[in-house]
């Protein structure tokens, strides 16, 4: 199970399809054979639902980025009508004030065209801010989309640290009980250090469902919490059973 995980964890940090070949399984394990297949499936599904989750995000994320590049060229527009519009009142408060200046206009009318521009001043403001704050947000935007890649092979990364560190574990577990059963066969003079892991049993006890279940197992299976690992020496491979 660890060796399968880690091979998707590995294609999500290479950004690389998850291919994983089963080792070939003796005839007399075929529940071990099917256990197996059902976790590589299992672990294709996640590869697959996490690539598409990922697509999907990115997808929604350039949607956003694009909304916001609308509203920017839209409030571009928008303030080039406002200058244009400055330009023109500004035009008219000059000549307003040269007339008042001459006592050919009243000061009334001057007052109303300068609170008109300075309305449309503060629009024109208003809308500066709004211009900013949209570029602001497409950035992030951005931003946000060159990190997913970058994010998800951050936890792969993790993840693949994780497992090694497990895998390194189990194997000096299984190093340290093979060792005890190599000076055991060795003090009885039955088998050769060399050749005693090809003789060895696994087994896991886990409860499922409330009860105790046997599980085949090998030095690469995951140890979950609870578990209990057995390792036997099965004596009828010791120099073949007796006749």
């Amino acid at each position: 199970a660890m060796t399968i995980r880690r091979a998707r964890f590995e294609a999500e940090l290479n950004g690389t399809e998850f291919n994983y070949a089963l080792p070939e399984q003796p005839a007399a394990s075929k529940e071990t054979a099917a256990l197996t297949q059902q976790m590589l499936d299992g672990e294709k599904t996640v590869f697959n639902v996490r690539r598409n989750n990922l697509a999907a995000e990115r997808q929604a994320l350039e949607a956003q980025a694009a909304s916001y590049g609308d509203e920017i060229e839209t409030l571009q527009q928008s303030i080039k009508l406002h200058d244009t519009e400055i330009g023109l009142l500004q035009e008219n408060v000059d000549s307003s004030k040269s007339l008042v200046d001459r006592g050919l206009a009243a000061k009334s009318n001057l007052r109303d065209m300068e609170r008109d521009l300075s309305a449309t001043r503060r629009a024109a403001l208003e809308l500066a801010s709004f211009l900013a704050r949209a570029r602001q947000n497409q950035l992030a935007m951005q931003q946000r989309i060159a990190n997913l890649d970058e994010i998800r092979k951050s936890e792969a990364a993790t993840a693949l640290q994780d497992i090694d560190l497990n895998i390194a574990r189990m194997e000096r577990r299984s190093n340290a009980q093979l060792q005890t059963m190599a000076e055991i066969a060795k003090s009885s003079g039955n088998i050769a250090s060399s050749t005693l892991r090809q003789k060895l049993i696994f087994s896991i006890s886990r409860i499922v469902d409330g009860s105790f279940q046997d599980i085949v197992a090998n030095e690469r299976t995951e140890i979950r919490p609870g578990d209990i690992l057995r390792v036997e020496l099965d004596m009828s491979r010791v120099g073949g059973s007796p006749s």
